[in-house]
């Protein structure tokens, strides 16, 4: 099986295998413990923290380990709905993954304002402008670059806009964090990370706060994580968390020109052998391992099955929606019909994928559209036969 799903969730990489294996067996005690053992995890846990913190280049006391963007995301505005005036607004824009989006409007209600998205998939700066002057938000939220069609935001302007009018800028990073350089991401005040997502193991993530915000609790308990977060730390899957990033950010500071002519590469000749395929934000800055299709005919859960029957793992979309029947607000705020969501196909590689897949990848596509051309368009149900 190939896999072109990595946007979704990543294989375990050596790195962090071997990683947390190692610390399953040596260093599984619990850190709080008053003994040698639960000292030295305590002292390699601490180190974790300030790695994350050199990366970012925050303080230390500003990383909390969490179990991953979802939990960041509702214990940050469960937060803000009892700190914020009742008629003060945080801005949302439209195409957040819903651990984000969804948590805005579970806790937040109508003080989330969801700011509006251009054609091209990036944030629309001036609905951006126009709602801070209106309402004078205490916080936008913006990802760094969308989970769906790979489309970078302009989050680093949207952060300096944040900085200049005081405003609090969350920062959803589970995608960027390994695919590219941090930059100045770190001085975003809330920044999200998911470990599942860079070749770490599922269940854990980290989440990056300002240095004054000492009153947040995630849980109240044993006071763990500075008295952020309560409950034992699990060191090993942090560890291994640590050792996945180190791994993905060899590899784009060695591969990342080649990892972006591997993807144009592909684009350009699936756009020629099978015609009217299009690419979703073309014309826009996106990341190397994503590329997001409409294609030309046929109900996409028929093109994913006939993949999977050959051997590839391709996306509808967003894994966390790809059992919900209604289009994705993704495309749908780049102004896309329901009919051409049912034809969109996200392709996201990895690290290690060669150019071999890539090519494979491509002649699966091929064989699926003349088969599918040849049994006729039929029925466009979207029941999978595997």
């Amino acid at each position: 099986m190939k896999y072109f799903d990595y946007n979704a969730t990543t294989p375990l990489n050596a790195s962090a295998r071997k990683a947390l294996l190692e610390a399953q067996d040596n260093h599984w005690y619990n850190p709080s413990s008053p003994y040698r053992e639960g000292a030295q995890v305590h002292n390699l846990l601490e180190a974790a923290r300030e790695f994350w913190a050199d990366e970012l280049g925050c303080e230390k006391g500003s990383i909390i380990f969490t179990s991953g963007a979802t939990e960041a995301a509702n214990a940050l505005f469960e937060h803000f709905k009892h700190t914020l005036d009742k008629d003060t607004f945080v801005g949302v824009s439209t195409i957040e993954h819903s651990a984000v989006y969804q948590s805005a409007k579970y806790y937040l209600g109508s003080r989330a304002h969801y700011l509006e998205i251009k054609k091209d998939g990036t944030l629309d700066l001036d609905n951006l402008y126009g709602f801070i002057e209106k309402k004078r938000p205490k916080l936008i939220a913006l990802m760094a670059l969308n989970n769906e069609t790979g489309i970078v935001q302009p989050w680093e302007e949207v952060l300096r806009l944040c900085k200049n009018r005081g405003i609090l800028f969350l920062c959803d990073a589970s995608q960027w964090i390994g695919k590219l350089p941090l930059g100045e991401l770190g001085k975003c005040d809330f920044i999200i990370g998911s470990a599942h997502k860079f070749g770490g193991p599922k269940g854990v993530g980290f989440l990056k706060i300002p240095d004054n915000f000492t009153q947040f609790r995630i849980s109240v308990g044993g006071g763990q994580e500075m008295g952020h977060r309560s409950g034992t730390e699990d060191y090993p899957a942090i560890a291994a968390m640590v050792a996945a990033y180190q791994a993905c950010r060899s590899y784009i500071e060695k591969h990342l020109f080649l990892f972006e002519i591997q993807k144009t590469s592909f684009e350009k000749v699936i756009c020629m052998e099978i015609p009217g395929t299009r690419i979703v934000g073309q014309d826009s800055s996106r990341v190397w391992n994503t590329v997001g299709l409409i294609m030309p005919k046929f109900n996409n859960v028929r093109w994913i099955a006939q993949l999977s029957k050959r051997g590839f793992c391709v996306a509808s979309g967003s894994a966390c929606a790809s059992k919900k029947e209604a289009s994705s607000p993704v495309l749908s705020a780049m102004g896309y019909t329901d009919e051409e969501a049912k034809r969109f196909i996200r392709v996201s590689s990895g690290w290690q994928t060669t150019e071999d897949d890539w090519k494979d990848l491509l002649e699966g596509f091929i064989s699926v559209w003349e088969e599918l051309n040849q049994s006729g368009s039929g029925s466009q149900s979207t029941v999978i036969d595997l």
